[in-house]
């Protein structure tokens, strides 16, 4: 057969094929004269690699979170809205007048559609897999319910007042007599056949290992690596540097590897046991005066000026009936007795309570920085939900 020949063949069963899409869509080749021409149908898109439900969403209707709107008209092209294929013809609210998508779905002959696809007017809510195997991310379409994944997007929890990484991640202003039993990181254990100099500092899941200085430890507990900083009347801050989880121990020492990290955290650094964060979610009460005051006697590094998220310390705590979540509003110093609780400078939230002193995160902050020896009141109390 000649090259004309078989290029007549080739297109002929190009066009038998495009005709058999058209008719396993749904959508009539009478009612699409661009389907035959290789030019998608006033109001539809034809599908091209690497479209998405939400790139169209953003193209057709400037909004890319109303990808579930293209999706509902075009449940018997679409099983799954994870994946779209090359070829398909999609419908585009908007663009398609409802009298031209009522005639299509009239035309439509549920006997001759794929299994697993739906005539209109059936319950398009579907649980099924994808076409690659395994469950999808939508396990049912939106127009059946509110149900994306598992995650019900009408059921949320009340987000706490105090993340677990601002707990762990705040300085402590202590007593060193008081702080418990310690390590210290001795060694980063690394892979270095060439000899090469690599930076001391410590990253994401490098392993260490720790001299237990009288400190216990076990397999699965976390340690938390500090450095001690600046003295402020009489105390030490310790500042955090990482968390670490132990995957071996003996008597002496330790191995252990990094959870999270704050800071520079290297070799040489103190480590200890990590208090357990175990804070329930918490909403909070206004307050005109409870009568706690405190003072603002120092901060996490030493600035002229503060930002918000950075931390400071106030000398009264959980003796005085300071609880983590409390709020405290920071007034001028300066002020005279009679004006002192009038214009607020700064709003900050406790993280972290000992016995005598208070880590709190600075959450707002007016024009003027506060400064130490600012004076502070109680504000919003923290309950439990």
């Amino acid at each position: 057969m000649s090259w004309s020949g078989l290029l007549g063949v080739w297109r002929t069963v190009v066009r038998q094929a495009v005709v058999h899409v058209a008719v396993l869509g749904g959508l009539g080749v009478a009612m699409l004269p661009g389907a035959l021409t290789g030019q998608a149908p006033e109001g539809t898109h034809e599908v091209r690699r690497g479209d998405t439900l939400w790139d169209l969403a953003g193209h057709y209707l400037s909004n890319p979170f109303q990808w579930p709107e293209i999706f509902q008209i075009n449940t018997e092209v679409v099983e799954d809205p994870h994946w779209i294929y090359p070829g398909e013809l999609l419908a585009i609210p908007g663009l398609v007048p409802i009298e031209r998508l009522e005639s299509w779905n009239a035309a439509r002959d549920p006997d001759a559609l794929p299994t697993g696809w739906r005539a209109d007017g059936q319950d398009r809510g579907r649980s099924g897999a994808s076409g690659f195997g395994g469950t999808s991310l939508f396990d049912e379409s939106p127009d059946a319910g509110s149900v994306l994944g598992g995650f019900d997007i009408e059921i949320y929890s009340e987000p706490r007042l105090v993340s677990e990484s601002d707990f762990y991640r705040a300085p402590l202003l202590i007593d060193i007599e008081e702080m418990p039993y310690t390590g210290r990181t001795v060694l980063k254990i690394q892979g270095n056949p060439l000899g090469l100099t690599i930076p001391a500092g410590l990253h994401l899941h490098d392993r260490v290992v720790i001299a237990l200085d009288h400190l216990d430890v076990v397999p699965g507990d976390v340690l938390r690596a500090f450095r001690w900083a600046q003295s402020i009347d009489g105390r030490r801050v310790a500042r955090s540097m990482a968390l670490l989880e132990v995957t071996d121990a003996t008597s002496e020492t330790a191995r252990a590897h990094v959870l999270q990290l704050f800071d520079d955290y290297s070799v040489g650094d103190p480590v200890t046991l990590a208090e357990v964060f175990d804070i329930p979610a918490t909403m909070s009460q206004a307050l005109e005066d409870d009568g706690i005051t405190a003072t603002l006697v120092g901060l996490e590094i030493e600035q002229a000026l503060l930002g918000e998220g950075d931390m400071i310390f106030l000398d009264q705590g959980a003796e005085a009936g300071v609880s983590i979540g409390d709020e405290f509003a920071v007034f001028d110093r300066r002020a005279d007795a009679d004006t002192r609780w009038e214009d607020r400078l700064a709003t900050v939230r406790v993280v972290r309570v000992s016995e005598n002193t208070s880590t709190a995160r600075l959450v707002d902050l007016r024009d003027t920085s506060p400064e130490k020896g600012s004076p502070a009141r109680r504000v919003l109390r923290a309950v439990g939900s």
